[in-house]
């Protein structure tokens, strides 16, 4: 570092900086905890030397900061300390000028740096939670049917409901004028005056487990416009993988679905719980 002649004495810009610190209540050492300037180079603002301060662009940088935090106008005081140094003060004065326009600037990216950062973290775990939510549905709505109690013979999924077969008949004879006799109409089993009916019209796919104390009635999936139909003396328990795409009928009387889409529900039916 090249040295400064002293030429401070009477300059006024130590005793101003003393004044001003003084009327203020403050100590150097508060001064350097505020403005993160060593207290070697104060106490030399303070006394006038100098040949003890940085290179003028430095020296220049410190008086402002200093000036400012002592409510004093820094422009004043930065054009003597130029004067007292000489013609060379200047020098590198322009390189300081766009070092600290180059730092300025940094503070206000970095706060636009971590807003865009926060914002796209919480996106990040918004869809992450999305996506699990979504994969748990998924997999409920698509597990293998559950096992049959040991014991229980299993049965394959009834056919989907569709136009109902007609069943051929042997030709009957002809009656007097030519006109065959009516085929006699197929046997719909109906419920007793006991016992359970259950019957589940899909709005939707879902998969249906329907169980009684004789075994497996039904396991398979359904489509939206289909409906089935089981009965039982005593208990018929029914698992519906998407609770809110059927809708159930008890006996004649229309339960309505028995949970939310996607929901798996089971409900167990009693004759002795029938109203």
């Amino acid at each position: 570092m090249s040295a400064h002649r002293d030429r401070g004495e009477g300059t006024g810009i130590g005793a101003a900086l003393r004044a001003a610190r003084a009327a203020r209540g403050v100590s150097l050492a508060d001064v350097q905890a505020r403005t993160k300037i060593s207290a070697r180079f104060l106490a030399a603002f303070e006394e006038e030397r100098f040949n003890d301060l940085p290179p003028f662009p430095y020296a220049r940088g410190f008086l402002r900061t200093l000036a400012r935090e002592l409510d004093l106008d820094p422009e004043p005081l930065v054009a003597r300390l130029a004067e007292v140094l000489g013609p060379g003060a200047r020098t590198g004065a322009d390189a300081w000028d766009r070092l600290t326009s180059a730092i300025e600037p940094a503070q206000p990216s970095s706060r636009l740096r971590r807003l865009a950062i926060s914002t796209g973290v919480v996106v990040l775990l918004v869809g992450v939670a999305l996506a699990a939510d979504f994969a748990h549905r998924f997999r409920e709505f698509s597990q293998p049917p559950p096992d049959s109690p040991p014991g229980q013979a299993q049965e394959r999924p009834a056919p989907a409901a569709g136009p109902k077969a007609v069943i051929p008949t042997a030709p009957q004879p002809s009656t007097p004028g030519g006109s065959a006799p009516p085929s006699a109409a197929p046997a719909v089993a109906a419920a007793g005056d006991e016992g359970i009916t259950v019957e589940v019209q899909a709005l939707g796919r879902s998969w249906i487990l329907v169980t009684t104390e004789a075994g497996t009635l039904f396991e398979g999936f359904i489509t939206a416009g289909q409906t089935r139909r089981w009965q039982s003396t005593k208990v018929l328990t029914i698992r519906v993988g998407n609770a809110g795409a059927v809708i159930l009928t008890v006996n004649g009387k229309i339960i309505g679905p028995l949970g939310r889409p996607g929901e798996v529900v089971d409900r167990t039916i009693r004759t002795d719980a029938l109203p």
